[in-house]
Order: C-alpha cells, then structure tokens, then sequence
C-alpha cells in the first residue's frame, strides 16, 4: 500500500501545477508533463517546509521547479521569472536563459544556475533559501 504522501506525490506529477490568486496549485488539469520530485526541505527544527519538483528537460537539465507545501505553492519558477507568495520574486536573464541545472540540494535552501541556450553558458549560482523570519522561500540575495 501507498502512503498518503505517495500518493499526493503521484497526483502532482500526473498534474498541472499554476498558482491562481488564492497561491494553490491547481491539481485538477491533466497534463501530459511529468514532474519529478528531486528533494525535500526541512527547517532546523526537523519540520518540512515543502517538497522540490522540477520538470526535467534532461538528466540534470529542467524548465520549471516548483516547492509545495500540501496545498500551499512556496516557489515557482517559470521560464526566467522566479516567484513566491508575495509575487515576483526576481526576474531575471533574457529569454535565452531559462533552462536550469541544480548544483546543491540543502536541507533549507538549493542552488541551481540558469543555462543558456545560444550560448551553452551558465550563470552564477542562484541560491533559494527559506527566510526564517518572514515564513517564505526567496532567492538570497548579497547585502
């Protein structure tokens, strides 16, 4: 038998995922895209904060990622926009770059860098972080 948590992970990958006003993702649209679940956070206290989906392109190559929390979408990314709650989280490279590649799976956080098609170059690292103050995944960025 499956657990509950197989079994939710069975209905996303069989889904379509969007985040609409109400930031849940909708798992009533059929698609034929197949996400893979790639990883799970935990914060330092030992709860999960969400599970990472990528939809792959390749062996280590994806175009979209997703982090959801039972119903709840933490972080979305989409072509070259990255998302959370509060909306548009960065916007970033030009429309050649959206193609990722995951260097760093963390407990709290993941990296990945933007690759390139024209050009087969790959950006710096882009660090996804969970804030422990304000309750949200954001990318980290420098002071």
């Amino acid at each position: 038998t499956k657990t509950r948590e197989e079994l939710k992970d069975n209905v996303f990958a069989n889904s379509q995922i969007s985040l609409d006003s109400s930031n849940k993702p909708d798992s009533n649209i059929q698609t034929k895209c197949k996400f893979k679940k790639v990883h799970t956070l935990i914060d330092t206290t030992g709860v999960i904060i969400g599970n990472v989906y990528i939809f792959p392109i390749s062996i280590d190559v994806f175009k979209s990622l997703y982090i959801i929390r039972t119903n709840d979408t933490l972080y979305k990314i989409d072509k070259n926009i990255f998302y959370n709650p509060k909306g548009v989280d960065i916007e970033s490279f030009d429309d050649n770059c959206y193609e990722y590649k995951l260097a760093l799976l963390e407990s709290d956080y993941i990296v990945l860098n933007a690759v390139c098609r024209k050009t087969k170059s790959i950006s710096d690292a882009i660090c996804i972080e969970w804030n422990y103050d304000t309750r949200i995944m954001e990318v980290h960025k420098t002071p």
